[in-house]
């Protein structure tokens, strides 16, 4: 086989590598595959949550985040849920932004109510809770631990 063949061969392989791995990451996020109703919930902060993003109830993947965008008015985050059509939540349900671990990725965990009205399909989740941030406490614990420290010298001066 000569040089140019090689290269072409080569080159070829790449394309189709690079193929399956753009077609893997659009599969893998299920935004699309994702069936049920609509549900609306605006958060501050929503760090992390992706398109595709799971909805938990209980722990069961029940949902999926099929939408993102800014409330021009209030602005704040407002993400699409999309729930399997056997999923009832009451209409004082909360949710909120969990990770799967220190460090893994963010998904929303439900956590019904106990009303007697359900949500339907396009309405707002109105309790929410934010996307907890560590760097956001590492950071208000240095900053007290320093004031403290700083109150200190000033108190034995």
């Amino acid at each position: 086989m000569n040089r140019r063949t090689a290269e072409i061969a080569t080159g070829v392989l790449v394309l189709v590598l690079g193929l399956f791995i753009i077609g893997f990451a659009f599969h893998s996020t299920d935004v699309a595959d994702v069936d049920g109703y609509r549900l609306i919930a605006k958060f501050n902060k929503v760090d992390g949550v992706n398109l595709g993003s799971e909805v938990r109830l209980y722990g069961m993947d029940v949902g999926a985040v099929t939408g993102l965008s800014l409330d021009d008015e209030t602005s704040k985050a407002v993400l699409e849920l999309t729930l399997n059509d056997d999923v009832e939540l009451t209409t004082d349900s909360s949710v909120k932004i969990l990770s799967h671990g220190l460090l893994g990725g963010k998904y929303l965990e439900l956590e019904p109510g106990g009303e007697i009205d359900y949500l339907e399909d396009g309405d707002e989740i109105a309790y929410t809770q934010d996307a907890l941030i560590i760097i956001d406490f590492l950071d208000k614990i240095l900053a007290d631990s320093e004031a403290k420290r700083k109150a200190k010298r000033e108190a034995a001066e």
